[in-house]
């Protein structure tokens, strides 16, 4: 690599890296916490573009790391991720399975993800609890179709997710806080059938439902 930037939690690990590291000149240590790090300024002073990404994430913080990640996707040409095999799957689910949720759309609309590996617990010493996965994102310019108000559309993946037994329509309904009656409209243009349920949907529905529903509820 041309340069590596590291962003390592542990300062009691600062001798250790010292150690290792010396008289590497291409290497920048920086001591925090990556949730809370100002990365555009450690990214603009360290890591000239184009930028990728290689982490074995804690699993404890994995949906946050990755939001900033995608965040900042316009940094990054592309991101090598090792996950928990379970996170992993629902990342990379398709609609209409158990694992298909919020976080699928929200990485896919960022970024086009693919499984690069699985790696068994049996691989560490001592062996975690759960198996690992690989995933690789490279992230998107602009997402599939166009949209019209990005806040919106998240809004709409996370009413429709939030009530996963409910009909599509009654997950809208609850979830923006909008009749029934004033959703109704919308769904039938984006050709969506209400009583559907809102993991069924691909991103491009979802896309298409947000854009039909912002049209309709901002001009209410």
């Amino acid at each position: 690599a041309r340069h590596v930037l590291v962003v390592e939690l542990d300062r009691s690990l600062r001798p250790i890296l010292r150690e290792t590291l010396a008289g590497v000149e291409n290497v920048h240590v920086e001591y925090g916490d990556f949730l809370k790090v100002n990365l555009p300024a450690l990214l603009d002073a360290h890591c000239a573009p184009p930028c990728q990404v290689v982490a074995n994430i804690p699993y404890q913080i994995t949906s946050p790391l990755i939001t900033r990640l995608l965040e900042h996707k316009a940094s990054f040409t592309r991101m090598v991720l090792m996950m928990q095999k379970e996170v992993a799957e629902r990342l990379l689910a398709k609609p209409g399975t158990g694992e298909y949720g919020s976080m699928t759309v929200f990485v896919r609309y960022h970024a086009e993800a693919r499984l690069v590996t699985h790696v068994s617990r049996n691989s560490f010493l001592p062996p975690p609890k759960v198996d690992s996965a690989v995933v690789r994102l490279d992230p998107r310019a602009q997402p599939p179709l166009p949209v019209r108000d990005e806040k919106h559309f998240f809004a709409v993946v996370h009413a429709a997710f939030g009530a996963r037994r409910k009909t599509l329509l009654n997950a809208l309904s609850g979830g923006l806080g909008q009749p029934r009656d004033a959703l109704v409209p919308a769904l039938e243009r984006a050709g969506i059938d209400p009583k559907r349920r809102g993991e069924t949907l691909s991103l491009e529905e979802f896309i298409t439902l947000g854009n039909e529903l912002h049209g309709d509820l901002m001009e209410a």
